[in-house]
C-alpha cells in the first residue's frame, strides 16, 4: 500500500438506521459539526477528500485511494440492509463524481465476512 493510500476503520456491528450510519460516518472520517446528517450532505463531504477542504479529517493527496474497510458489514445488511445498499451507492456516487471529473474512483470498500 502506498503512502496515497489511507484505511478507514468503518464499524457497521450495531448500524440499525440511517441516523447510526451517520454517527459512525461522523466518527470515522471526522465530519464537521455542521454535517447534515443525510445522504447527500454524506457525499459533498466524501468528494473532495483529495483536495483537504476540511469537510473532514480523513484526506489523501490527489490521485491517493480511502480505504473504507467495513467491519460488521453482514450483520448490518442483515439487520439494515437499506443501509448497507446506501453505503455501497454512496461510494458508487463519489467515485462516479470522479470519474466524470477525469479522475481515478477515491473510495474503495473492504468488507469483513
Amino acid at each position: 500500500m502506498s503512502d496515497s493510500t489511507v484505511i478507514v476503520e468503518f464499524n457497521a456491528t450495531d448500524i440499525q438506521n440511517l441516523d447510526d450510519f451517520h454517527n459512525e460516518s461522523i466518527m470515522a472520517f471526522g465530519f464537521p459539526s455542521f454535517y447534515g446528517r443525510n445522504l447527500d450532505a454524506w457525499i459533498d463531504c466524501m468528494n473532495y477528500r483529495d483536495e483537504d477542504d476540511g469537510m473532514a479529517e480523513v484526506n489523501v493527496p490527489p490521485g491517493g485511494k480511502i480505504i473504507i474497510r467495513v467491519t460488521g458489514y453482514a450483520r448490518m445488511k442483515k439487520r439494515a440492509p437499506h443501509v448497507a445498499e446506501e453505503l455501497n451507492e454512496l461510494v458508487a456516487r463519489v467515485n462516479q463524481d470522479h470519474l466524470d471529473a477525469g479522475n481515478e474512483p477515491l473510495l474503495l470498500l473492504a468488507y469483513d465476512r
